[in-house]
C-alpha cells in the first residue's frame, strides 16, 4: 500500500511541475487526447441510444410518408437522414473502445515520464547556488 501511495504522490507532483503548456506542449496535447477518449468512452452507451433513437425516428417518418399517397417517402433528404443516423450509430459503435482509451493513456504516461527525465536533467545541469561558474 505504501508503494501505491508514494507513486500517487510522485505522479501528482510531476503533474504539477509539468503544467507549463509552453514548456511541455506534448504533455498538454496527450492529456487532452486522453481526456477526450475517456469522455467519449464514458458516454458511448448514451450516444448509441440517441443515434439509434434518431434512426428509428427517421425510419418511422419515412414509413409514415410511405402510407400517404401524395407524398414521396424516399426523397434525397430522407435517404441522407437515414444514412447520417446510421453512420453516427456505426461511429459510436466502433470508435469508443478500451484499446483506444488505453493507447491514449499510455501516450500521456509516456510523455509525463519523458518530462520527468527532462526535469531531472535540468536539475542536474544547473549549478548549485553555492558554486560559482568558471
Amino acid at each position: 500500500m505504501r508503494a501505491d501511495e508514494a507513486l500517487e504522490v510522485a505522479v501528482g507532483q510531476l503533474r504539477n511541475l509539468t503544467r507549463d503548456a509552453e514548456k511541455f506542449p506534448l504533455i498538454r496535447a496527450e492529456n487532452r487526447s486522453y481526456g477526450f477518449q475517456r469522455n467519449i468512452y464514458g458516454i458511448r452507451w448514451v450516444a448509441r441510444a440517441i443515434a439509434f433513437g434518431v434512426g428509428l425516428g427517421v425510419l418511422a417518418y419515412v414509413l409514415w410518408l410511405a402510407r400517404i399517397d401524395h407524398q414521396p417517402a424516399l426523397t434525397l433528404v430522407n435517404i441522407l437522414a437515414l444514412a447520417a443516423s446510421g453512420g453516427c450509430l456505426m461511429m459510436w459503435w466502433l470508435l469508443p473502445s478500451p484499446e483506444r482509451l488505453k493507447s491514449a493513456a499510455e501516450r500521456y504516461a509516456y510523455e509525463l515520464l519523458q518530462a520527468a527525465v527532462v526535469l531531472d536533467a535540468e536539475k542536474n545541469a544547473t549549478p548549485e547556488a553555492g558554486q560559482q561558474q568558471p
